[in-house]
């Protein structure tokens, strides 16, 4: 799972295979809500419909369900002003064993779904994404956009995405793939990335 925080929430369910392909399996968002009742009120619920052979494996010495992971944007650690709680600790909380990634650095989140974008899995995609999704793929398609440069001359975008609808499942599509495939592309600079990308989120084969 990867998760994606802020009172505009994303959670990404998806399934790595032992060859390598990333299955998107579904995705949840919502608006105006914070992360604990994002967790309890959209997520666990759907969770338990729609996967009951994943979360009937509850432990209850560890109080989590055993076969689901994931990661987030590292910015959860911090706690809150109110109670001190922090994003990482409302889902473990909640028994879900969510990480921070190592890196919120876009170049890093997008190249790390770009590793699946540009390859194939035994002749299929190595990333598959369910009709369900239907933000995502309007992300894919065009929504998830880059923040254009105001400079005069060649066209060039920064490495930072427009905020909106799309982003926010996109962000935490990132983080999950992040997650699985560790860090592709951070070697390349901000520069060099900036003048290569057109205003698409992602750089496909």
């Amino acid at each position: 799972m990867g998760w994606d925080f802020g009172l505009t929430p994303a959670c990404i369910v998806t399934q790595l295979t032992p060859r390598g392909q990333l299955r998107i399996l579904r995705e949840f968002i919502a608006e105006r809500m914070g992360v604990e009742q994002f967790t309890r009120d959209v997520v666990k619920p759907q969770l338990r419909a729609l996967y009951p052979e994943w979360t009937l494996e509850w432990d209850e010495d560890q109080a989590e369900w055993e076969q689901i992971t994931g990661w987030g944007d590292p910015a959860g650690v911090a706690a809150s002003d109110t109670d001190e709680k922090t994003c990482f600790s409302i889902l473990r909380d909640e028994g879900l064993d969510i990480t921070p990634t190592r890196t919120n650095a876009p170049i890093a989140r997008i190249g790390a779904v770009e590793s699946f974008l540009v390859r194939m899995v035994d002749g299929e995609p190595a990333l598959l994404l369910d009709p369900s999704c239907k933000t995502l793929r309007k992300g894919f398609n065009g929504g998830y956009q880059l923040r254009k440069m105001q400079v005069a001359g060649e066209e060039r975008f920064t490495e930072k995405p427009d905020k909106n609808r799309f982003s926010h499942p996109h962000d935490a599509l990132q983080y999950v793939a992040l997650g699985h495939n560790g860090n592709p592309g951070a070697e390349k600079t901000e520069s060099s990335r900036a003048k290569s990308r057109s205003s698409g989120g992602y750089k496909t084969a």
